[in-house]
């Protein structure tokens, strides 16, 4: 059945980056402007067929598929990610997504009143309520990070971090974003992770936006946890991530589900969790074949840069706003923030009505974050991205603001 999964196009030579890999690879409406890739992703064309037909292929008989063949695909898909980020094969499992393995870490740890969890103002909600639920059931305490803004360097940045983790001498655990979603800063997480550790703290990296969007190197980066989305800058489906942990942190890691291989080692109790479809973990071996067969690790994420460095200056002069203020080691290759244009008096709670209005009278898909008290326009791109999109983002956004303020007159 892993024949299945190989990648058909393969042979090929791959298009160039832009309307041409739009047109031959993905399947998104012609009419849209997609710069939210960050978000859910989109599937290849051949990665969403790899899938079918494994799919087709286990009903032609399931029991062989469950009892005896499952197992090792899925090995073969976890395999492709170890080797893609840098980790040992057995300390990689496949999970549905970052906030499954989020909580697998989480809710492993053995805490009481007397410890702390350390987290910052820019972590993943889904996260934050994972802790507070820890901290329901254990009474942790929360200790909460804040960015400092403007941010003028990574010096900055880490001596604000060890200021908080200095703290409190209860912390035992920090959750540290690799590319922060909201706002879209690549964290110096080695240096953070080294403060860490001279604490005897431990760290979970959420790497939910890292794999595909900037290398990996996960025995050489020391975390003793790191997850991350396949999903997002991957082109795996969605359901697909990974669980990296340390081999001296394994032994305690438990998948939220208990089922029949609960007592096995670190990688295989992941595998089994009831009798489910998880054709998009198996299909990671083709989502890093399409990777690889596409572009690299230089390729791609360079494309998405260069086109992110003409949009934003053209945005800031078209919308008369600023892009948020980062030092260039801290900006995501492929994902960036600039204020959006607002009416007069507009509130920040109405931003995610705006992406509606936007989505869907304007035909423009972008995240608006709230940080800072400012709405921010989040832009994500993608090699199926070209510079005219971000021309007809602004026109939209020009054109949203200028009804807007229309009936705020009237």
């Amino acid at each position: 059945m892993a024949d299945c999964l190989q990648l058909r196009c393969s042979k090929d030579a791959a298009p160039p980056f832009g309307q041409e890999v739009r047109e031959k690879l993905f399947s998104l409406r012609k009419d849209l402007v997609f710069a939210n890739h960050g978000s859910f992703g989109t599937v290849p064309r051949s990665v969403s067929e790899a899938q079918r037909r494994l799919q087709d292929e286990i009903e032609l008989e399931p029991d062989k598929w469950f009892k005896e063949t499952s197992e090792k695909v899925w090995d073969l898909a976890a395999d492709a990610v170890a080797r893609f980020v840098n980790a040992q094969p057995e300390n990689i499992a496949l999970v549905a997504n970052a906030t499954t393995a989020a909580n697998c870490v989480i809710k492993s740890l053995s805490l009481s009143e007397n410890d702390s969890i350390l987290i910052a103002d820019h972590t993943y909600p889904a996260v934050c309520h994972t802790v507070e639920a820890l901290q329901e059931s254990t009474r942790a305490k929360i200790i909460s990070h804040i960015f400092p803004y403007p941010v003028q360097s990574e010096d900055q940045f880490c001596a604000t971090f060890l200021s908080t983790l200095e703290s409190d001498a209860s912390i035992r655990l920090a959750i540290i974003d690799h590319i922060t979603s909201q706002s879209a800063m690549v964290l110096p997480i080695r240096k953070l992770i080294g403060m860490c550790h001279e604490r005897n703290v431990d760290v979970l990296i959420d790497g939910a936006h890292a794999p595909g969007h900037v290398p990996l190197d996960l025995e050489a980066l020391g975390a003793d946890y790191y997850t991350g989305n396949l999903h997002k800058w991957m082109y795996s489906p969605r359901g697909c991530a990974f669980l990296y942990a340390r081999r001296d942190k394994q032994d305690c890691l438990r998948p939220p589900i208990t089922s029949h291989y609960w007592k096995r080692d670190f990688r295989e109790r992941f595998m089994e969790q009831g009798t489910r479809d998880f054709t998009p973990q198996c299909c990671a071996l083709t989502a890093v074949q399409f990777y690889q067969w596409l572009g690299d690790l230089d390729s791609i994420p360079r494309y998405n840069c260069k086109l992110l460095d003409d949009a934003m200056p053209m945005l800031a002069s078209m919308w008369k706003t600023s892009e948020q203020e980062l030092p260039a080691s801290m900006k995501a290759p492929g994902m960036r923030l600039i204020e959006m244009p607002l009416p007069k008096g507009f509130k920040t709670s109405c931003a995610y009505d705006v992406m509606k209005d936007l989505a869907h009278n304007y035909g423009v898909r972008v995240l608006l974050p709230v940080w800072n008290e400012r709405i921010w326009c989040r832009i994500s791109c993608q090699v199926y991205c070209q510079s005219d999109d971000y021309v007809r983002l602004g026109k939209a956004v020009l054109k949203w603001y200028e009804a807007n303020s229309k009936n705020d007159e009237a």
